[in-house]
């Protein structure tokens, strides 16, 4: 017996397919739900990067199921890509020795950079009034950071800027037409 069973409606369309181990004996079910089983084949390639598996095509006649391989939607795709981007934000960059925090994994998602700019007016406009500045704040992981100048706010927000800029220009390419699987295309590093 085959391994596998194309479900056959009353009238003669494929409905489906089950393992003929799940299927004891359809001839002894309720009147209303007998079904009609033919022995087949299953044919499933392994999907590669960029491919999704498509199908499945049944040949009643033939006795086989195919699933064949297709290019993954662009839709999917440029989803995947965004998404990608959006956790390389998240986990964000370490930042150089031209900060005051060498070393320090720094978030760059949207709610950081818009506390860091803050930071940074804020450290500018005490500068300018000639306040002595010396904010204190922790990162995502809990990291303390000590600025005493908005220059040094200004370092940081650069650093991060300038790598979420990066990466959301990657993305937009790896976005464009046709769009290309996350996994092949080459990120920013993180400086790690």
């Amino acid at each position: 017996m085959s391994d596998w069973l194309i479900k056959v409606d009353g009238q003669g369309n494929a409905v489906g397919h089950v393992p003929s181990a799940d299927v004891e004996n359809p001839l002894t079910a309720a009147k209303g739900d007998k079904a009609w089983y033919r022995a087949a084949t299953l044919t499933k390639p392994a999907p590669g990067t960029g491919q999704a598996l498509s199908g499945p095509v049944y040949d009643i006649d033939a006795g086989t199921i195919t699933y064949s391989l297709a290019s993954k939607d662009s839709a999917v795709l440029k989803q995947a890509v965004a998404s990608y981007a959006e956790n390389l934000l998240a986990a964000g960059v370490v930042l150089s020795a031209s900060t005051v925090s060498e070393g320090t994994r720094f978030r760059c998602d949207d709610s950081a950079v818009n506390r860091l700019h803050a930071l940074y007016v804020a450290a500018d406009r005490l500068e300018t009034a000639s306040q002595p500045v010396s904010v204190t704040f922790r990162t995502h992981a809990g990291v303390a950071i000590t600025v005493s100048s908005a220059a040094q706010c200004w370092a940081i927000y650069d650093e991060v800027v300038g790598y979420a800029a990066a990466v959301l220009a990657v993305s937009a390419s790896a976005q464009a037409s046709p769009p290309l699987d996350p996994a092949t295309v080459s990120w920013p590093s993180d400086g790690s």
